[in-house]
């Protein structure tokens, strides 16, 4: 997350746009990421399994 954060701030200062502009850019990047991390979440979700007869349930 810090290097995506580097790159965004080398990029604001490089790239000759609006702040505006670069806010929006960022804001549809995080939208697209947390649309995939929600399809990725519905398409394989998590599924408990019991951990067995044999646990005691306490952590050695």
């Amino acid at each position: 997350m810090i290097r995506v954060l580097m790159v965004l701030a080398v990029l604001a200062v490089l790239v000759p746009v609006p702040g505006v502009a670069l806010a929006l850019v960022v804001l549809a990047a995080a939208g697209a990421v947390a649309r995939f991390a929600v399809w990725s979440y519905r398409a394989d979700p998590p599924v408990w399994r019991s951990p067995g007869p044999n646990w005691s349930g306490r952590f050695v």
